[in-house]
């Protein structure tokens, strides 16, 4: 059973790596002016921490051209934490 324990929380941590490699991936591709549906989709969840949330919306609304179609667009996504962005966007 300790060795199930093990396995599962091996699992569970290589998981979390990769997930934090792939925020930071779509953040950069978002800081480097990268707008479209699938960037946003992946970096307007990171708005639930406090410090990205604040870059994320300068960034956003500062914007000379703000991605308005592609927030509207992802106002109909399956992930909720994507659509409150948007819509708080």
């Amino acid at each position: 059973m300790t060795r199930f324990f093990t396995y599962l929380a091996s699992a569970l941590l290589s998981a979390a790596c990769l997930l934090a490699a792939e925020d930071d991936g779509a953040l950069a591709r978002f800081q480097s002016g990268a707008r479209d549906i699938a960037t946003l989709s992946e970096v307007l969840p990171l708005m639930a921490d406090a410090e990205r949330r604040a870059a994320i919306r300068d960034e956003i609304v500062q914007a000379k051209d703000p991605p308005r179609s592609e927030l509207v667009a992802l106002l109909g996504h399956p992930m909720l934490a994507v659509r409150l962005a948007a819509l708080e966007l």
